[in-house]
């Protein structure tokens, strides 16, 4: 192509250190079908006129991994990810996703009145228009057309980006549709949720003093750690609940979503890779020193990662900052088969 669209793959701290590499190329025989053993997806050397070119992953033990695809004639390239989160969740990363597209520098002009976009029925998913899709045509920089289409399955995001520099967007939805329908998709363990769009918050929340970290003594740690183990043995237990969420503040690096009335707590997102850090408070008491304050949680649907407790809810900017620049308190391995309970408690936080 004479253009390209690079991902953007967030890079974290403990979490942070995963992500942070090169991409790793992972080889796979000429003409045989690449199966991804983490998620179930199998992508075909071929698929829909497409030929795949390239496969790499992000993290050393492949959670975060994307697999080229390329059409000659067309000139036309396509990029599958294959992903965790810590909140997999469509209408968020399809939010994230369409954000990046809408404020790249690299794609010329769009045109947003001609774009389409909204839900769709993905394979597999019966009659749930769990899916995402947006496609809009292109002018300037040699590209014609970009798109994207989100799903989710068991707690794995599905998301393929289009860009072509001669196929017009009714041409290339068409083809990225194709595209999906020829992968093999794991089946469903848990039922699919219903895409509800984001939209702004009617009353977006004002940060007018700066959230302090607080110092846990090793009791604290202990108390806070053993606190988090038995309420995520009860969140393990309980049923999803689909959420309604609205956006309160947004740029390229991150989005602040809030869930419908909430202005207690809320849900950062960065980039478009999958990564979140959720922040809320905790009332223990005088069962420990300091007994009040706010967590924030990073997770990257692979680990999860606690930061020592702040004195009031700290604002976007801070938990974006912290990233990697404070230890954190505890950390979970939240993959697929894990113990849930496998909680490390650190005990010289904050450094």
């Amino acid at each position: 192509m004479r253009a390209s669209i690079s991902a953007v793959v967030a890079a974290t701290a403990g979490i942070a250190a995963s992500a942070a590499a090169a991409p790793a190329a992972i080889t796979v025989a000429d003409g045989a079908v690449w199966s991804h053993e983490q998620s179930g997806v199998s992508v075909p050397a071929e698929v829909a006129g497409y030929k795949r070119t390239s496969i790499a992953r992000y993290d050393a033990d492949g959670y975060n991994v994307a697999a080229t695809l390329q059409q000659t004639a067309s000139d036309t390239e396509a990029t599958l990810y294959l992903f965790r989160s810590g909140k997999p969740d469509v209408a968020i990363w399809a939010d994230r996703a369409r954000t990046l597209i809408l404020t790249s520098d690299r794609l010329g002009t769009l045109d947003t009145a001609a774009a389409v976009e909204g839900s769709f029925v993905p394979p597999g998913a019966g009659a749930v228009p769990s899916g995402y899709e947006f496609v809009t045509p292109l002018n300037g920089k040699g590209m014609t057309s970009t798109g994207l289409i989100l799903l989710a399955v068991d707690g794995w995001l599905v998301k393929l980006r289009m860009t072509s520099s001669s196929i017009d967007a009714a041409a290339l939805r068409q083809a990225m549709h194709a595209v999906v329908g020829g992968l093999t998709l794991p089946r469903a363990q848990t039922p699919p949720v219903a895409y509800a769009s984001i939209t702004d918050c009617a009353d977006r929340v004002a940060f007018a003093k700066q959230a302090k970290l607080m110092k846990l003594d090793m009791m604290g740690s202990i108390m806070l750690g053993t606190t988090l183990r038995m309420a995520n043995e009860k969140s393990a237990k309980a049923p999803a609940e689909p959420q309604v969420w609205c956006r309160d503040e947004a740029n390229r690096a991150y989005t602040m979503y809030r869930a419908a009335g909430d202005r207690k707590s809320y849900l950062l997102a960065f980039n478009d890779a999958g990564l979140t850090a959720h922040t809320g408070a905790f009332d223990m008491g005088s069962l420990m020193s300091p007994g009040r304050g706010y967590l924030v949680t990073y997770s990257d649907g692979v680990t999860e990662e606690v930061l020592p407790p702040f004195t009031i809810m700290p604002a976007p900017a801070v938990i974006a900052g912290a990233l990697g620049a404070v230890s954190p308190i505890t950390s979970r391995d939240v993959r697929p088969g894990a113990a849930g309970n496998n909680l490390t408690i650190k005990v010289d936080a904050p450094k």
